[in-house]
């Protein structure tokens, strides 16, 4: 008997190993195709051009007027998926901030998963409750407060955020999840 529940205990945790490595490469290729949209400068790039961008630019945002290099967020993400597949999350896609729409968010209930956005953003005064600008953003809102937040920041801190928005409504401010974490250090003040 206890010879079967061994048997029944591995193939779960084999279960359980594949969905995760699913669930990583298809957020994987979500990444790298939204990546492929993030212009290094203001100007318009044609698509040879976005081909040949280096993958560090990937990780490059306007801060403080100039294109800076940030950590690259995807040992917090690998961990933000198991963790979330961990808790019975499965049929999800995380779109980065500036891939998100008003449209996409209010039908999401026409999709089968569940929308995660990913946000990418800078504290910009710790004095007033945690304020912080969005630098990932479609032009659609550039605003994010980490004011209640366990974590330890202060102004020019990056932070990476998931929001996983609720998939039985269409509101596009419902979100029934958020995971905020600390992911640089080198642009504190």
């Amino acid at each position: 008997m206890s010879e079967n529940k061994g048997v029944y205990d591995m193939k779960k945790i084999i279960c359980m190993v594949i969905t995760i490595i699913m669930v990583i490469s298809f957020a994987g290729c979500g990444a790298k195709g939204t990546a492929e949209n993030q212009p290094i400068n203001t100007q318009k790039m044609n698509t040879e051009q976005m081909a040949a961008k280096p993958v560090d630019e990937l990780h490059t945002y306007t801060i403080n007027g100039e294109r800076q290099k940030v950590t690259p967020y995807y040992p917090i993400e690998d961990n933000y998926v198991m963790n979330i597949v961990e808790v019975g999350y499965s049929n999800f896609h995380i779109y980065d901030s500036r891939n998100v729409t008003g449209e996409m968010l209010t039908n999401r209930t026409e999709s089968d998963k569940i929308i995660v956005e990913r946000v990418i953003a800078i504290i910009t005064n710790k004095e007033r409750e945690g304020d912080a600008k969005v630098l990932n953003t479609n032009g659609d809102y550039a605003y994010i407060s980490y004011y209640g937040t366990d974590l330890d920041y202060t102004t020019g801190t990056i932070m990476i955020t998931y929001l996983m928005y609720n998939p039985e409504t269409d509101y596009e401010d419902d979100i029934i999840e958020r995971y905020d974490y600390v992911l640089d250090r080198n642009f504190e003040d």
